[in-house]
């Protein structure tokens, strides 16, 4: 599977393209069509992938080269700090070749494997077989071909002083979650995104992400083995403790939170919620804001959420409004996940259960 690849910046290089329309008085027209019909459009980059743990490619709308001495590739470490890739310094991670497939692709091929859930960034220069370039500045995550099942498995909007928003993940098979992601929102938009680093979990654990933290030292991601090395509100010496930094919290009445094989990738797991009808208001179909309309559309068309007609509709979504700091959004353990409202009931109040298999108890309003 491939990991997350975004384009972080892509500018064209200055390149010539003078036209003399300074005509003499009294001369008659020059036909400019010639020149017109040259190429002189700067290549275009379509896409980046990581299509195998040792290759990066670079996908244009026409043939290219590199610039030579142009290229410059770079890893981030755990902590952000970059460490830039040599041929000649082994030490710096594995060195890199440049490979070309038919000249529309352009292959970076890695040494050594790269690692999941560690960003690289490739900047280059490329030109076409008329010297038009491009200069473009490009992210990827490592390669995580064991990406593990997830579901999103219990979550909270509401809170109260000592129970801030929550959201349970529940691991269903053994992986690696370098890479994976997890949204407010969706890809293209959100308000909330965490990365996670490489992390082995195996089948059955729990991870809890916390979308409140207050910044105290205690509040510690744990992505290594002591599970008891987070404190804070609501952690768990079972679970795994994830703070999401800087998160002011889950939307309380209308969104949407949503997994991802990468951050581009195709979508592992996801839910939305509502307090809202299609008769709430005019505008919107109901949803209340176009960003929520946005984010609906955007999980039905990834396939990540299922309705029940030809578009979205505020009741295709799980009713929140029942709900409390203590009062959950729960899965029915063992049950199916058909990615719609109709997985999810409330459990009763106090009948949050992170870390632990969920109530099968209905809120009875």
């Amino acid at each position: 599977m491939m990991p997350q690849i975004s384009v972080f910046r892509q500018r064209a290089l200055p390149f010539a393209c003078v036209l003399a329309l300074g005509l003499a008085a009294c001369a008659p027209p020059r036909d400019l069509r010639p020149d017109l019909d040259a190429d002189v459009w700067p290549p275009r980059l379509f896409s980046v992938s990581m299509e195998s743990p040792e290759n990066l490619v670079l996908t244009f709308d026409k043939d290219v080269t590199v610039v030579p001495d142009s290229l410059v590739v770079e890893q981030f470490d755990e902590t952000g700090l970059i460490q830039t890739m040599q041929d000649d310094d082994d030490t710096l991670g594995p060195a890199v070749r440049i490979g070309d497939d038919g000249g529309e692709r352009v292959v970076l091929a890695f040494d050594r494997p790269t690692r999941p859930g560690i960003r690289y960034s490739v900047g280059a220069a490329v030109e076409d077989s008329r010297g038009n370039s491009l200069q473009l500045v490009a992210f990827a995550y490592g390669y995580n071909d064991r990406v593990p099942q997830l579901q999103i498995n219990e979550f909270t909007t509401r809170r109260s002083a000592n129970h801030p928003e929550m959201a349970e993940l529940l691991v269903l098979s053994d992986g690696n979650l370098g890479g994976v992601t997890v949204t407010t929102g969706t890809q293209r938009e959100y308000s909330e995104r965490l990365i996670f680093p490489s992390v082995d979990v195996r089948t059955g654990d729990y991870l809890l992400l916390h979308f409140r933290p207050e910044g105290a030292e205690h509040e510690i991601s744990e992505f290594g083995d002591d599970l008891a090395l987070s404190g804070g509100l609501n952690a768990q010496d079972h679970a795994r403790d994830v703070w999401i930094p800087g998160a002011s919290g889950l939307p309380s009445n209308n969104g949407v939170l949503a997994i991802w094989e990468h951050p581009a990738g195709p979508p592992i797991d996801a839910v939305a919620w509502t307090n809202r009808t299609s008769a709430s208001d005019e505008r919107y179909r109901g949803f209340g804001s176009l960003r929520m309309e946005r984010w609906v559309e955007e999980l039905v068309d990834a396939g990540a959420w299922v309705i029940e007609g030809l578009s979205p509709r505020p009741e295709d979504l799980i009713w929140i409004d029942y709900s409390t700091a203590t009062r959950s959004m729960n899965r029915s353990p063992g049950a199916a996940n058909t990615r719609s409202a109709s997985d999810w009931h409330t459990a009763p109040t106090r009948g949050s259960s992170w870390g632990e298999e969920n109530t099968t108890d209905v809120h009875m309003p």
